[in-house]
């Protein structure tokens, strides 16, 4: 880095680490909202960022990780090192944590609890697909004579570029033919991308879709499973799109990827892939389960039922996060002005 004109990777890389091990964090807290504590989730951020992604990283999204030198893991993009890993990170605290009030009926049926702002969450996501560009991005470096992946092969940048617009495409498509919604539709970009991102170097673009497509059309359903018959109350459905939506984009991997030759260690296969797999899940679940419990067992992972229905913007910031639903006491009894609807 600074004067050094050789080095051309380490300045990159470790921003990129560094954003990733924030991205693990902010893959669980939409899971957890409107219940967890902030110091509670605090903790579990750092342990999951600090701690168990950097197990992850070395194991799998590194040249010399024993994923790929023994079992010839590729994942370029980083879906199980980070998304796999995250997901299921959350899914044991969202087990500990237990579902929003109100969530299920005492007879197991499912209330929808809809988000306050559609097209706010629809910007939302449409600015997190737009980051994976630069995410993805930070996944391939230029050393001067040719584009290179973080397991030394190579890689074009058109690659990486086109794959990931067809994996949004792929994945919002098929996510909006099996749910139309509108929600769905865009986290079926985040799958999509989650999908093809272990063999973003490797994919032709029309496979890349239809990898991507798959993802779509199966984590949503995925999600229901998750609520309906386990209980999970998971907020924005982020165990199936990064969880097992790295899962499949590692084994899909293992299946259209298989043969390929890496630098170090065997060839890609799909027990390869599949095992790095289950390893990821069990590095994410078994920490995220444990810590959480201990938070629990100490009163530090939820906020009592009052402080939940009074709304944690008041009861952990303090703050008042949606001022527009009052009138301005000026206002108050001026007939002219509006009233805020009921």
């Amino acid at each position: 880095m600074g004067p050094n004109l050789t080095d051309n990777a380490s300045g990159i890389f470790y921003a990129a680490f560094t954003l990733f091990a924030a991205t693990t964090a902010s893959i669980m807290s939409g899971s957890v909202i409107e219940r967890i504590r902030i110091s509670g989730f605090t903790i579990l951020a750092l342990f999951l960022g600090a701690v168990v992604w950097v197990f992850g990283a070395s194991w799998g999204w590194h040249p010399d990780g024993w994923l790929t030198t023994e079992w010839g893991l590729h994942d370029v993009g980083a879906a199980g090192a980070v998304h796999t890993i995250a997901g299921f990170f959350t899914l044991g605290v969202l087990i500990n944590l237990g579902p929003r009030i109100g969530r299920f009926n005492a007879d197991g049926t499912v209330n929808n609890i809809n988000g306050h702002n559609m097209p706010m969450s629809l910007i939302g996501l449409m600015l997190i697909v737009m980051g994976f560009f630069g995410f993805l991005g930070g996944c391939i470096i230029y050393t001067g004579d040719t584009w290179m992946t973080i397991y030394n092969t190579p890689a074009t940048l058109s690659a990486f570029a086109f794959n990931t617009l067809m994996g949004v495409a792929g994945g919002m498509i098929g996510a909006y033919l099996v749910t139309r919604d509108p929600f769905w539709m865009m986290s079926g970009a985040l799958i999509g991308v989650i999908s093809s991102a272990p063999a973003l170097d490797l994919y032709y673009p029309g496979l890349a879709f239809l990898v991507s497509f798959g993802g779509g059309c199966v984590m949503p359903k995925l999600n229901d499973i998750l609520v309906e018959k386990f209980k999970i109350d998971d907020a924005v459905g982020a165990v199936a799109v990064h969880g097992f939506g790295g899962v499949w984009g590692l084994v899909m991997a293992g299946i259209f990827a298989s043969g390929y030759q890496n630098v170090a260690g065997p060839e890609i296969s799909f027990v390869g892939q599949l095992s790095s797999a289950v390893v990821f899940m069990i590095l994410g679940f078994a920490p995220g389960y444990v810590l959480s419990l201990v938070l629990k067992l100490v009163g530090l992972l939820r906020v009592s039922e009052q402080a939940e229905v009074a709304g944690l913007d008041k009861a952990e910031v303090p703050v008042s996060a949606y001022p527009e639903s009052t009138v301005p006491a000026a206002f108050a009894n001026d007939p002219t002005s509006p009233t805020p609807a009921e």
